[in-house]
């Protein structure tokens, strides 16, 4: 003869119990849900603003209130942050190329621009390879700036290239230092 199946008994809730973790969800809902402030539920609900405050941090820990971060498509954050941690690096910008092939040069490019613009330091010299075809695009697409603190654009490796593509790199040496 089988033994008929049980579920194990769950801890009783005592009813005081309930009824705190209903005022704590309340005061979650109001403040999370219906963007009160804190003095205001206090006031609403004839408490402190320290009690809120406190019914607040329970709400956290108890599950009512979970925050969640949720990044824009484009954005990913915790392959950046892995980059970061594995390799000991200051900062990573992931980039989406699209799923086409064309045009990756002006999207990095784009993509360089912005980071590098966010990233001057005041320092008297900018060292900038411009054989590459994606830097190249990047100094194209910076906006200039007239308090980076820069005093000179340095091309830092140079060729016996085609005398086009040499062209092409004192070009986009002189864009990077404008």
């Amino acid at each position: 003869m089988k033994k008929p199946l049980t579920t194990p008994a769950l801890p009783r809730v005592s009813r005081l119990d309930l009824e705190q973790m209903r005022l704590i969800t309340k005061v979650a809902r109001l403040h999370h849900a219906q963007g009160q402030r804190q003095s205001d539920i206090a006031e609403k609900l004839g408490m402190s603003q320290a009690s809120v405050s406190r019914f607040l941090q329970l709400a956290q820990e108890h599950g009512i209130v979970r925050t969640i971060v949720v990044p824009p498509d484009g954005l990913f954050p915790d392959l950046e942050d892995g980059l970061v941690a594995a390799y000991g690096l200051d900062a990573v910008h992931v980039v989406d190329i699209g799923s086409g092939e064309t045009g990756i040069a002006h999207v990095l490019g784009a993509a360089a621009a912005t980071c590098l613009a966010a990233e001057f330091k005041n320092g008297p010299t900018l060292g900038f390879t411009s054989w590459s075809t994606t830097l190249r695009e990047m100094a194209r697409q910076l906006e200039p700036r007239t308090n980076s603190g820069v005093r000179k654009v340095v091309e830092m490796l140079g060729d016996l290239g085609s005398p086009m593509l040499q062209h092409d790199a004192a070009l986009a040496t002189l864009q990077m230092a404008k």
